[in-house]
């Protein structure tokens, strides 16, 4: 009888430790959708309105790659999730997705699209030369300054960064509203083996 006990409540918390990583599977996606968004800003204007709607993509991206992943994680731990292990799942979400995008810029910029470090360092002079008050000679310091920047290793650590940078400040925020305690964690094992769950009482009551 005590066995078939113990089978009855290891069964279920079992189970929630099967199956894909959530972080792992929406850190793919999360990492498509930065990278088709990076690819589609190098082919239009880095600047003006099209400049926001890719930031504004970007973020969406970001936030719903790590909330799916938290969400994903709450329910394959039986509905309960700490806000520490949320967060963790969703900032591996976001590693995973900044990763992608990272290497996605470094193999645009370096093999498929070189002519694109051109066009930023055009983009850039022209709106020095726009804005009053720079002479001709500060423009060329400007611009010797920027091309330092501008390479496919310097832009891709910086997508990379980016992305954790906000990331980060997202799965805070985001792990704070889809956290659920569980109101009996006495029964569930620890969270560090990504299988949380609780357990109720058997159908016959026993």
């Amino acid at each position: 009888m005590e066995n078939q006990e113990a089978q009855k409540i290891e069964s279920p918390l079992e189970n929630q430790s099967t199956g894909t990583n959530p972080a792992l599977l929406w850190g793919l996606y999360m990492g498509v959708g930065l990278a088709f968004i990076a690819i589609a800003q190098m082919y239009t204007s880095s600047a003006g309105p099209m400049k926001w709607l890719w930031q504004v993509l970007g973020f969406v991206a970001l936030i719903g790659g790590a909330v799916m992943a938290m969400r994903a994680e709450r329910e394959r731990r039986g509905g309960f999730i700490s806000f520490g292990a949320a967060f963790g799942k969703g900032f591996l979400a976001t590693v995973i997705g900044s990763l992608i995008v990272g290497l996605v810029t470094f193999v645009m910029i370096q093999w498929v699209y070189p002519g694109y470090l051109d066009k930023l360092a055009g983009e850039a002079m022209e709106q020095l030369g726009n804005m009053e008050g720079f002479s001709e000679e500060q423009i060329e310091m400007s611009m010797g300054m920027a091309k330092i920047w501008l390479s496919s290793w310097m832009l891709s650590f910086g997508a990379f960064f980016n992305n954790i940078f906000w990331g980060v400040i997202i799965c805070l925020i985001s792990a704070a509203v889809v956290k659920r305690n569980n109101p009996m964690p006495f029964i569930s094992r620890d969270e560090d083996d990504g299988a949380l769950g609780s357990v109720g009482p058997t159908p016959d009551g026993e």
